[in-house]
């Protein structure tokens, strides 16, 4: 499958482009510098952003889906807009160009209908919006953006991310109280909703594999 993935060059963007890759599918990664990116075969660079409609455009061509692991830059009201336009930019192109698939990095602060998180977990969310008060609400905006369309979207919410090696994820729609899952677990679950299709319409938290 030939899939755009966007925020390619970011902590998780960045390893989902790897694991998308060693998984056979051909990648193009829209990118603000492609000197951040080793060419390689299967990889194609686009130089851009998703405030360019006109590049969107150009590097959707021949794509079957989208990963976008994109956030603001900054903690500021300035790029909470800028990814609820770009956002906007990618969903119309997207509608346009016939591309349906589209799996988002999204965040447990995010609010969703019918959200189920523990007390503490809650609490959490407040001290989040409250400290990083433009992070969350650009990623916010960005789930009310695509979750109006007719997109076929799935939207991942991890908890704490951490470091580390893939131990293994589960998707559920109950966040557990303390749950950390590593940046490598995250970017295989984006990687893995290309075929997965239990998710759709739906924004699932990523929680670490229960052990025996």
């Amino acid at each position: 499958m030939r899939v755009l993935i966007l925020g390619a060059t970011g902590k998780i963007g960045r390893l989902a482009l790897e694991r998308a890759l060693a998984d056979g599918h051909d990648v193009v990664a829209l990118v603000r510098e492609t000197s951040r990116l080793e060419r390689r075969e299967g990889l194609a660079v686009v130089t851009g952003s998703i405030g360019d409609v006109t590049v969107i455009r150009g590097a959707l061509e021949g794509s079957s889906a989208v990963i976008a692991a994109v956030g603001p830059r900054s903690n500021t009201a300035e790029d909470e807009l800028a990814l609820e336009v770009g956002m906007r930019n990618l969903t119309a192109a997207m509608e346009v160009a016939g591309v349906h698939r589209l799996i988002a990095l999204s965040g447990a602060a995010v609010a969703v209908p019918g959200d189920r998180k523990p007390l503490l977990d809650q609490l959490a969310s407040v001290l989040v919006r409250r400290f990083a008060r433009h992070v969350v609400g650009a990623k916010q905006r960005e789930y009310e953006v695509f979750s109006a369309t007719a997109l076929d979207w799935t939207a991942l919410r991890p908890p704490l991310v951490i470091d580390g090696p893939p131990k293994g994820y589960r998707l559920a729609g109950q966040l557990k109280f303390g749950a950390r899952v590593s940046r490598a677990d995250v970017a295989q679950a984006l990687v893995d909703q290309l075929a997965d299709t239990r998710f759709g319409r739906a924004a699932p938290f990523v929680l670490p594999k229960d052990r025996p």
